[in-house]
C-alpha cells in the first residue's frame, strides 16, 4: 500500500490505477490482521478523496454534499449517501456522558438549506486569516450538528 501511495504521488500511476490496486489487494486477503480491518475504510476512502480532490466540477450545495458522500462510501457502507429518517443521540465522554443534540429528521433539509445559503452569501473579501478560518470553523460545526446521514447503527428508534 505505501509502495503505491509512494508512485501515486510521485506521479509514476495515476489515481484511477492507485485505487485499482487498493480494491484489488483487500479482495485477495482472505485472512485479515486486526490493522488491515481497520484501514480497509480509511484507504478506500482517502483514494476517492485523492480523486474527487482532482476534478473539476464542483458546486457547493447540500445535494452536492450527500453526492460526495455517497460517492466516498459507497460499499464501504450499505448506506452511504442517505438522509436519516429517525432521531439520533450520541453520549461521548467529552461531554462526561451527555449526548450531543442533533437536527430533528424532519429539518435536515431545511436545515442544510438554510446553512449552504447563509455560507453562500457571507463574504470573506477583506478578513483575517484567523477570522476567516473561525467563521469556517462554525459553518462545519454546524453542517456537523445536523448530522444528517444514516448511521450503522441507531441509538433512538425509528421516528417515521
Amino acid at each position: 500500500m505505501l509502495d503505491t501511495a509512494k508512485e501515486h504521488i510521485e506521479g509514476k500511476i495515476t489515481i484511477d490505477e492507485a485505487q485499482k490496486r487498493i480494491y484489488s489487494y483487500y479482495e485477495q486477503r482472505t485472512a485479515r490482521t486486526e490493522i488491515e480491518n481497520g484501514t480497509k475504510e480509511a484507504d478506500i476512502v482517502s483514494a476517492r478523496i485523492t480523486k474527487l480532490l482532482g476534478e473539476k466540477a464542483f458546486q457547493f450545495s447540500p445535494a452536492e454534499w450527500i453526492t460526495i458522500h455517497r460517492r466516498l462510501f459507497e460499499g464501504v457502507f450499505d448506506h452511504a449517501g442517505q438522509i436519516r429518517k429517525y432521531n439520533i443521540s450520541k453520549k461521548g465522554w467529552v461531554l462526561n456522558g451527555k449526548s450531543v443534540i442533533y437536527a430533528y429528521f424532519n429539518s435536515i433539509k431545511d436545515t442544510l438549506d438554510y446553512d449552504f445559503a447563509t455560507e453562500k452569501q457571507f463574504s470573506y473579501a477583506g478578513l483575517s486569516v484567523e477570522t476567516s478560518v473561525k467563521h469556517l470553523a462554525k459553518f462545519a460545526s454546524d453542517i456537523w450538528q445536523i448530522h444528517p446521514f444514516v448511521r450503522k447503527t441507531q441509538e433512538s428508534p425509528p421516528c417515521l
